[in-house]
């Protein structure tokens, strides 16, 4: 080698050091843009190149500027209009408003989150939405980083608002993400280094996917499909959310929402929600999630939900509907009725509702921005003050029903109202009347109420407990009659009705309408009431032979009784299930409320916390064996393997040394992986320990693969045995310790460690005031289980690996700081067990909503950065 090539070598390599490229580039700016700087301070979009316009024809646009401008309107055919327009003085350019660089939502989401902001204030029916209307042509909607339009001539940068013809290549930059807005309104989401090109065929619109990934939220299709064409398989879809990975080794479809049909060759199939097909059977199955972990809405999610929960905040401040205590309807319904339902009428609430929504929609930019995008927003606003004003007629309570017999049959359900202002019949006749000519199909029927007797030939009388084969057969009809509303979708169900309010029944002391009366008794806000009974003797009566059965015990099942009330400020949900006789098999596997020691190993900070009190492990063991051996004859034999190959019998090898006393928690950083925990009571440590070995041993003997095998090993610390268990094909480990009569397991022995050390000195949950504050007042001393979260504490860490914006931020404060504790607990006794909870409805809330979402978003981006840094 001369030294000449050795030379430029050595340029080649040489490292540039930061400061001297800024430096550069600083005196790059200077020479391009001499100039004060006109317009934007950076030109992404149309919008952006319109703005500087004037100036260019002026002459007072930076040279640099000028040479740009005149680049992109070679290529742009809105903004060469635009600046002919300007030139001739024909009128103002006309500056397309910038798009934010976030991702539509959807508007099955737009309608969830809109039912998130009435959320616990009743049940509504809502009719799904005209599709949305695209404007006839594919264009950019957002760009994070660089989008190309790629062609024989190379590669040129394009904008949001730029429209893509027919055709036309794009491609995605290393660590650029687009989103592309279809004719016909369907947006598809491009991760990075993907290419794909859109065109026409006879039966609809097609994305023809060369590489990388994509997710597509397809508009409903009125004629044709949406089809994704990769070079192995052709994905097509009426209206749906779904992801395509296209890579060297072939193609993977996963179903996010709907149904999706994934043809390859001579072959098809139908997909549903999570399911997922490849197109080469190497490739190594993953999760719908995990084929859209790299999107970039969750931060926008989240925000979003920040906003919901201030305006959910302010409703939950609202005066609770008042308890109600007479059952009157309750001699209305039929006599064979299995679910029985009462919420109160929401027509304030809903008032109140929009007001706020309202409210924060002026003072919110993230909210705001979301609203202007839902096609459907003024619809259902339209929808939301047409709920309110029907609701302005009738009076504080609405009962819905559903019928059945012991044959299996249901009847189409029933729903009942008091009215308490007159016209009713006139703001009907013209809501339905506007319907008809709007071409509505289906349109409801209003009709007068008539009472009928079982000799004047009403079918309803005539075909007894069979008549579900007249329950079906019409639209909606909504009867009239004095001062009640019926709403059902036969004739003869509500002709039964007005026969009741003719001749009310007086027998309704038993069954049902027992539970019924006694719930209102106590005073009932929203009620649920099911005869378990009657569904669990129709599921083993349909069921057949082959048919799954219910778990043993659960045939005992007689009423499901679900109660939420307000009393004394404080909102109270309960679930009670009774059984006939004392609990047996599965039913009986939580003990009686007990002190569960398990729960001193978990500290204040614990995310979330699953404790129960259990009879017998063993026990469940063989019930669960049981059951999976009725499920698959096969599974019989392959436990008798593993006992062969391990010398012990699982059920009481492994429930025999086991206490009544089990804890799973997640105690500890959520990054980069959870920090779990695992706590059992444990009444012979070295039996259990033994079972281990030899569970070990029996894994390594049937091991298929090489580096699979298991090693088991052990260090004396102090006075404690810390065990692990690892491999050397996977780097992940799971350490154990034996501590006071308990089973401690964890992914790390300072976890352990940690959890110990707490203990000792008192710091841990149970006297914590985070979770003694969400106690219950009913002087009882233990529970049976027990499921406590506390997402609020994590939220931060965990949104900040997702770079939101500031406006995002702000509302993710709001929903970090409107997130509390929540805490669900159980009751079981002889014949029934009850589970309760106060403030959100069992736990359920909208951090709790967020929270796997926002888990599998930052665990997504720790790992893609970890393989960068390898």
């Amino acid at each position: 080698m001369d030294k000449l090539e050795q030379a430029i070598i050595d340029v080649a390599n040489q490292g540039i050091p930061d400061n001297e490229l800024e430096q550069a580039a600083d005196r790059v700016r200077g020479k391009l843009f001499v100039q004060t700087r006109t317009g934007p301070e950076r030109l992404r979009s149309c919008a952006d190149f319109q703005a500087i316009i004037p100036a260019y024809l002026q002459k007072t646009l930076s040279a640099g500027r000028a040479l740009l401008l005149q680049d992109h309107t070679r290529e742009c055919v809105a903004c060469r209009h635009a600046l002919s327009e300007a030139r001739s003085g024909a009128g103002p350019t006309l500056i397309r408003p910038s798009t934010p660089p976030s991702r539509v939502i959807s508007k099955a989401w737009a309608i969830a989150a809109m039912a998130a902001v009435t959320a616990g204030l009743g049940v509504w029916g809502v009719s799904k939405l005209v599709g949305p209307q695209g404007n006839g042509e594919t264009s950019v909607q957002t760009v994070s980083g660089i989008l190309y339009a790629v062609s024989d001539k190379g590669a040129t940068p394009i904008f949001s608002g730029k429209t893509i013809p027919e055709g036309q290549r794009v491609r995605t930059a290393r660590d650029s993400k687009a989103v592309v807005k279809m004719a016909d309104g369907s947006l598809v989401e491009m991760n990075e280094r993907s290419e794909l090109w859109v065109s026409r065929t006879d039966h609809g619109a097609a994305i023809r996917l060369d590489r990388g990934n994509i997710i597509v939220q397809a508009a409903k299709q009125r004629t044709g499909t949406l089809d994704v064409l990769t070079a192995d398989c052709t994905v097509s879809v009426k209206g749906t959310i779904f992801a395509v990975d296209r890579g060297t080794r072939g193609s993977r479809v996963s179903v996010v929402e709907g149904s999706v049909k994934v043809a390859q060759g001579s072959k098809s199939e139908m997909l549903k929600p999570g399911d997922q097909v490849s197109t080469d059977a190497s490739l190594t199955q993953s999760t719908a999630a995990d084929a859209v972990s790299w999107s970039r809405d969750s931060s926008r999610y989240l925000a979003l939900l920040g906003e919901l929960s201030i305006i959910k905040k302010g409703l939950d401040a609202m005066p609770s509907p008042a308890l109600r205590h007479d059952a009157k309807m309750l001699d209305y319904v039929p006599d064979d009725t299995i679910l029985y339902a009462s919420i109160p009428n929401v027509g304030s609430a809903l008032t109140e509702a929009q007001r706020l929504f309202h409210e924060r929609l002026q003072e919110s930019a993230v909210l705001k921005t979301w609203w202007d995008e839902q096609k459907d927003g003024p619809k259902l606003e339209e929808m939301i003050n047409k709920l309110r004003t029907f609701s302005d007629y009738l009076g504080d309570e609405i009962v819905f029903t559903v019928s059945g017999d012991w044959e299996g049959n249901y009847t189409a359900p029933l729903l009942m109202a008091e009215i308490k202002k007159p016209n009713l019949d006139v703001f009907l006749n013209n809501e339905l009347r506007q319907l008809s000519l709007q071409g509505a199909k289906n349109v409801p029927e209003l009709v007068q109420l008539q009472a009928k007797t079982a000799d004047s030939g009403n079918s309803y009388y005539r075909r007894g407990k069979h008549r579900n084969t007249v329950t079906t057969d019409g639209p909606m009809t909504i009867g009239i009659n004095g001062n009640m509303m019926v709403v059902g979708w036969n004739q003869d169900q509500l002709n039964g009705v007005a026969q009741r309010i003719a001749q009310p029944s007086g027998n309704r002391d038993g069954g049902l309408f027992a539970n019924v009366k006694q719930a209102y008794g106590r005073g009932a806000a929203y009620l649920l009431c099911v005869n378990m009974e009657h569904i669990a003797r129709t599921s083993v009566h349909k069921g057949g032979q082959d048919s799954p059965k219910l778990p043993t015990g659960l045939e005992a099942m007689r009423y499901l009784i679900v109660e939420r009330k307000d009393i004394a400020g404080a909102t109270e949900n309960q679930a009670t299930l009774t059984f006939e006789g004392r609990r047996s098999g599965m039913a009986a596997w939580m003990a009686e409320p007990s002190a569960m020691g398990s729960l001193e190993f978990v500290s204040p900070n614990a995310t979330f916390v699953a404790s129960v009190a259990t009879r017998s492990p063993s026990w469940m063991l063989g019930d669960i064996f049981r059951a999976m051996s009725d499920q698959n004859p096969k599974f019989e034999e392959k436990l008798e393997e593993i006992n062969r190959q391990s010398g012990l019998r699982l059920s009481p090898s492994l429930g025999d040394p086991l206490g009544g006393d089990i804890t799973f928690a997640i105690d500890g950083p959520l990054l980069p992986l959870p920090s779990w925990k695992i706590v059992a009571e444990v009444y012979s440590p070295d039996k259990m320990q033994w079972t281990i070995d030899q569970l070990v041993n029996a894994f390594n003997t049937s091991a298929k693969c090489d580096g699979c095998a298991l090693r088991s090993t052990s260090e004396q610390v102090g006075d404690k045995t810390f065990h692990i268990i690892s491999s050397d094909q996977f780097s992940y480990e799971i350490h154990y310790v034996f501590v006071d009569g308990y089973l401690l397991m964890g992914p790390s022995r300072s976890l352990l460690t940690r959890a110990i050390q707490n203990r000792e000195t008192g710091l841990v949950l149970s006297r914590s005031d985070a979770f003694r504050s969400q106690l219950p007042r009913d002087g009882r001393l233990n529970f049976s289980a027990i499921v406590y979260h506390n997402i609020g504490a994590v939220l931060g860490p965990l949104a900040k690996q997702l770079s939101p914006s500031n406006a995002q931020q702000q509302s993710i404060q709001a929903l970090i700081a409107n997130s509390t504790p929540g805490l669900v607990y159980a009751y079981a006794e002889a014949d029934r067990i009850t589970v309760a909870s106060t403030g959100t409805f069992f736990g359920l809330d909208l951090n709790s909503v967020a929270l796997p979402n926002l888990i599998g978003q930052a665990m997504g981006q720790k790992v893609k950065a970890a393989t960068r840094i390898q």
